[in-house]
């Protein structure tokens, strides 16, 4: 059973391989790609091997006839490894391609492509060398053998010879009875019979029977690509997610502002993106419209007591969602049976009165300059019947619910002290006498100050964030400007989330935090076309 520590800590690591799934996507093609290539740039290479023993005879023990006493201790791997080092000499590599009829070989081009390998455990010294023709390494690694073990025993002879002339030096200097002379002769005895057998330290154990190909090795390239490139690919993948400061998933940003995550909306369709027409008005059937009927309900339950009557929708930076946002929301509400009054007071990029083709004048600076009456400027908005649920249509044919947009009107040349003013204050106080909730739409909170001026009129702040574009340090920053305001946020909203259909036979739609992915959607009937007016007559 996983322990809540470590769910804990597998979650975040396991979340950033998710979202970065690519990158080792990448890596898995890219470096084993790599690796074939190498392949088959490489030129064949064949590796064969000979044996050579190393005897544990003393030659100075031969020769006196006697058994040394600290033969027990001594040091036969320093010995072996001598005799390792000895081979690699350019003379024996000289001799090794005369024997193989190589002149165009240098002893350095043949040490470079062979080598000469001790075991602790054992005796042998194993001599491999590697060549572009296979016939020709084993000729090679054969060669080397021999010619090893052959110039061990010109040295071993050589010694031989020059002791047996030193020996034949001596004893003619002597009386021939004496028992000197007599000692002589017998060692010189045993150093003929020692040159006529040769050097038995050394022998040939195997020569080279075949060449085995050790480049290029297709198969062996291939998955060691694909080892190094998960781990690479993996490496990235933390690397990246350590460098991108961009938040994914909806509740790692309600974590960091401290906030309950009332919704995630998935991103409009294109063509109503396009024409800035509303999802909850042309489409209410759909899945995304149906993501504003659980925010709907969601926010009905984070203002249980019912206190929030007026609630301003703002984001950390622009093209967060926040105006798609508080209309579709405002439409959801009205069509639950609410008295909804939409106010843009977004006077830096107003965009409300594009969503549903109303002029933008009077608007609510018309109205606190006193150029229009707020029952003038404020303009009805047709629900329309389209295919919303049935409780939606009892709402509206009971005449219990309705929306009003209160646009941004002409935009004033000093905003934030416009929005700081008593006069917009006095508005937001006759709208909400005239609704059951206000929805106010603003700008962003981090680039201009006056979202948090108008927290001071309002009853409850509802932020918006757009995965993919809200970063750790802004929301840090979102949640200083949060607890420094005199109003309580009721939660969060999660945009541009990616629909998945899991159970469409049931109608149940989960969303994903991901951003960018593909949704599959059940097959439906094609919407209804788009009314070219959304507002009833005045």
């Amino acid at each position: 059973m996983q322990t809540p520590d470590s769910s804990t800590f597998l979650r975040p690591l396991l979340n950033v391989l998710r979202v970065r799934r690519w990158i080792i996507l990448q890596a898995l093609i890219v470096v084993p790609a790599v690796a074939v290539g190498w392949s088959l740039y490489q030129d064949p290479r064949y590796e064969a091997s000979s044996q050579v023993l190393l005897s544990r005879t003393n030659l100075a023990n031969v020769l006196s006839g006697t058994q040394d006493p600290s033969a027990q201790e001594f040091d036969f791997n320093r010995i072996i490894q001598t005799q390792a080092n000895l081979a690699r000499t350019p003379r024996v590599a000289q001799r090794t391609l005369d024997a193989s009829r190589l002149a165009s070989v240098t002893p350095d081009e043949f040490l470079a492509q062979s080598t000469v390998l001790t075991s602790p455990n054992t005796d042998i010294l194993t001599l491999t060398v590697q060549d572009g023709d296979r016939a020709r390494a084993i000729v090679l690694a054969s060669n080397y053998a021999r010619e090893f073990v052959g110039y061990k025993q010109d040295q071993t002879v050589n010694r031989l010879l020059a002791l047996q002339k030193d020996l034949q030096t001596e004893i003619a200097g002597l009386p021939v009875s004496s028992v000197l002379a007599q000692q002589d002769r017998g060692q010189l005895r045993r150093i003929r019979n020692l040159i006529a057998l040769g050097d038995s330290s050394v022998s040939v154990v195997q020569t080279a029977r075949h060449a085995e190909q050790v480049q290029p090795r297709l198969v062996s390239n291939v998955v060691l690509g694909v080892i190094a490139g998960l781990v690479l690919g993996i490496g990235l993948a933390f690397f990246v997610d350590l460098l991108d400061t961009r938040l994914r998933r909806g509740e790692d940003v309600a974590e960091r502002l401290g906030l309950p995550l009332l919704g995630r909306l998935p991103a409009p369709p294109k063509a109503l993106r396009k024409r800035d027409r509303l999802v909850t008005l042309i489409g209410p059937e759909t899945p995304e419209a149906d993501a504003f009927r659980v925010l709907r309900t969601n926010l009905s339950f984070a203002d249980i007591d019912g206190t929030a009557r007026s609630i301003l929708v703002s984001s950390a930076v622009q093209s967060e969602g926040k105006s798609t946002t508080s209309a579709n929301l405002a439409v959801a509400l009205a069509r639950a049976g609410r008295r909804v009054i939409l106010l843009d007071l977004d006077l830096r990029r107003p965009y409300l009165h594009r969503f549903f083709d109303v002029p933008r004048v009077p608007g609510a600076t018309g109205v606190v300059l006193g150029a229009a009456g707020l029952d003038e400027a404020l303009t009805p908005i047709a629900l329309g019947a389209g295919a919303q649920p049935t409780e939606e249509l009892a709402a509206i044919a009971a005449g219990m619910g309705s929306l009003h947009l209160l646009a941004a009107g002409e935009l004033p040349p000093n905003v934030g002290e416009f929005v700081s003013s008593a006069a917009i204050r006095n508005l937001l106080a006759r709208l909400r006498e005239r609704c059951d909730v206000l929805i106010i739409d603003t700008p962003p909170l981090l680039q201009v100050g006056d979202a948090l001026a108008l927290t001071a009129h309002v009853d409850a702040i509802l932020v918006v964030a757009r995965l993919g574009v809200v970063r750790r340090q802004m929301v840090a920053e979102v949640r200083k400007r949060l607890e420094a305001s005199p109003v309580i946020p009721l939660g969060l909203v999660i945009t541009d989330a990616k629909v998945d259909e899991r159970s469409a036979g049931y109608g149940y739609y989960y969303y994903d935090d991901v951003p960018g992915g593909r949704a599959k959607r059940p097959e439906k009937k094609a919407p209804p076309p788009v009314p070219e007016q959304t507002r009833s007559p005045v």
